[in-house]
């Protein structure tokens, strides 16, 4: 499935009375860029009725791991790496996973979980706190 990365702005009221433009990036699941877009106008419009939509991008994430008590997201990259049987050479394939944790050592623990399920060798080359705020997975259809 693909993701889409969608950025929004929306008037806010802060703490001293005035009005503040905020932008924020929440990342869809969707089939479609025309399918994400329609998704975060449902789902942003409801929150803030002034929300604009600033710009919509795909994803590059392999996959995107998810904890219900974590404050951020994170975007990580591991490098796979293998042999090749031809030239008995080693070689890396960088794959991107966006992680939602509490903290970074939350993300790369979970990181960590997740490639030691299958993969033997790879290492971790990139943990970043991103400004992703919310990640809305695809409606089932029945």
């Amino acid at each position: 499935m693909t993701s889409y990365i969608v950025k929004f702005g929306y008037t806010q009221v802060v703490e001293d009375g005035k009005e503040k433009r905020i932008t924020e990036e929440w990342i869809f699941e969707a089939e479609t860029y025309t399918q994400a877009e329609a998704y975060a106008t449902k789902e942003i419009s409801t929150l803030h009725a002034d929300m604009t939509i600033k710009a919509i991008k795909p994803a590059r994430y392999a996959d995107i791991l998810t904890d219900e008590e974590g404050d951020f997201f994170f975007s990580t990259r591991t490098n796979l790496i293998t042999l090749n049987e031809v030239s008995g050479k080693e070689e890396k394939v960088a794959v991107n996973v966006l992680i939602q944790a509490c903290e970074i050592s939350d993300a790369i623990a979970m990181l960590e979980k997740y490639w030691g399920e299958g993969v033997s060798d790879y290492e971790i080359t990139q943990v970043a706190k991103t400004n992703i705020v919310e990640f809305i997975k695809l409606e089932k259809e029945d």
